[in-house]
């Protein structure tokens, strides 16, 4: 249902593109415009593919953030204005890299910016009116009325334009969970109660096999809600049948030759900005240009991690200590290296040695990891692969800094763990792009 969605929005938005090129066409030359679209459709497309990714860092395609909100709205405004920059850059100078770009007359690129901005306006507030509408909603009946039931009803009411609706709460051995599916016209079955240690649900539910009904598990559905693992809800087994790191060698191949084809581009783009940065924490205090920190790798094997300083010489004299909000240890350079997360430019070293990826859990410090692996379940199989520079949790849960928000965490990390992937990699990739261009950083 969700990724249905998702693809409706990409497709309605391709949809715009096109329809807005044509008609800045028609504005521009009437009736006969004809003769020279074949002449521009490339250049455009190329810069489709660039909007496209700049909705998709934005979040655009997040089904949470569809609602006609003032949220919603200025992702698309900031969106809108982000294509227009990108669309005059390469109107202007990707003749001179890519001959095959070329816009004329300029006045077309002004009319479609103003078409397709109108346009996807009315399209996106119309589709997220539809999204909520019943006809576009999956019912379910959830099984078990126990926290976990009223936690799933608390999201779905809070996000309509997911596409599910509930039906009906009961309880693990209602013997009319049969009748109750016809009447609601229910498509989905979610069971909070384990079928292994409820055999009488079991059979109540495989009595209802002949209706068609889906039937997932809570600790799934919330997964694919989330996108996060229900920690409470899953125990050893969950491991053993989900973490399949064996299977994944042609993957790890991939990210490895990315991560290091990656960071040696960035090395080369950013070289002149790290001098810069050396230069500036220098002048702003006394102290090493960089910071070198005892942190927690693949399989707790311990590494020093390399950053560049934000605060002041022997800021934990006393010991180590939780940054705060407005922490007075950090320096002015320092907060802004922080926001934009330049500070953290010198760990290619880390990834070019293999002690890091690009993507990955963060790499926290030995001791709060000893700490944490005393009072919170599975936290140590968050280092069964190699931290990232930036990972899923960053960027679904970035204020997440504190001490107690480290299980709310670990249960993106454990998503991550379960899904990587070079697509999701890519996604996260994006997604921090935001975080640096936004200063959303810690």
């Amino acid at each position: 249902m969700i990724s249905k969605k998702k693809l409706l929005m990409f497709t309605g938005d391709v949809v715009v593109f096109y329809i807005s090129f044509f008609g800045a066409l028609f504005v521009r030359s009437g009736l006969q415009f004809s003769f020279s679209w074949q002449d521009q459709i490339f250049s455009f497309s190329i810069l489709y593919i660039a909007w496209i990714i700049i909705f998709f860092i934005a979040g655009l395609y997040d089904l949470e953030l569809a609602k006609n909100n003032i949220k919603f709205y200025s992702l698309l405004f900031k969106s809108l204005i982000a294509c227009t920059i990108i669309s005059v850059l390469v109107f202007y100078f990707g003749p001179y890299v890519f001959h095959q770009i070329d816009i004329a007359p300029k006045r077309i690129l002004l009319i479609h910016i103003i078409i397709m901005g109108a346009l996807i306006y009315f399209w996106r507030k119309w589709l997220n009116r539809i999204l909520i509408l019943p006809r576009m909603q999956e019912n379910i009946i959830i099984i078990g009325n126990n926290q976990k039931a009223k936690s799933v009803k608390k999201i779905i009411k809070l996000n309509p334009q997911w596409g599910y609706a509930i039906k009906k709460i009961i309880s693990k051995n209602n013997n009319k969970l049969k009748k109750i599916i016809q009447d609601t016209k229910s498509q989905t079955l979610i069971l909070t109660i384990n079928p292994h240690l409820s055999p009488s649900t079991a059979k109540t539910v495989f009595k209802c096999l002949p209706l068609g009904c889906k039937t997932l598990n809570f600790t799934d559905f919330y997964e694919r809600l989330i996108k996060k693992i229900h920690i409470s809800s899953i125990s050893n087994v969950w491991f053993l049948e989900n973490l399949k790191n064996g299977q994944r060698r042609l993957y790890e191949f991939g990210k490895k030759s990315l991560d290091l084809i990656i960071c040696f581009l960035i090395a080369v783009i950013s070289a002149p900005f790290c001098l810069l940065i050396a230069v500036l924490i220098k002048w702003d205090s006394a102290g090493p240009i960089f910071y070198r920190q005892i942190r927690c790798g693949k399989n707790n094997q311990k590494f020093y991690l390399i950053k560049f300083r934000t605060m002041i010489q022997n800021a934990e004299k006393k010991g180590p200590k939780w940054t705060k909000k407005n922490d007075s240890r950090i320096t002015k350079i320092g907060f802004f290296l922080r926001k934009t997360r330049l500070d953290e430019l010198p760990q290619i070293i880390n990834i070019i040695k293999g002690e890091m990826s690009l993507i990955g859990p963060r790499a926290e410090r030995i001791e709060f990891v000893q700490e944490r692996q005393k009072t919170i379940p599975f936290y140590s199989i968050r280092h069964i692969i190699k931290p990232g520079v930036t990972g899923w949790a960053q960027i679904k849960f970035p204020k997440g800094m504190m001490p107690e928000h480290a299980f709310e965490k670990l249960q993106y990390d454990l998503y991550y763990i379960k899904n990587r992937s070079l697509i999701l990699d890519t996604g996260i990739f994006l997604r921090t792009i935001k975080i640096v261009l936004g200063m959303k950083g810690n």
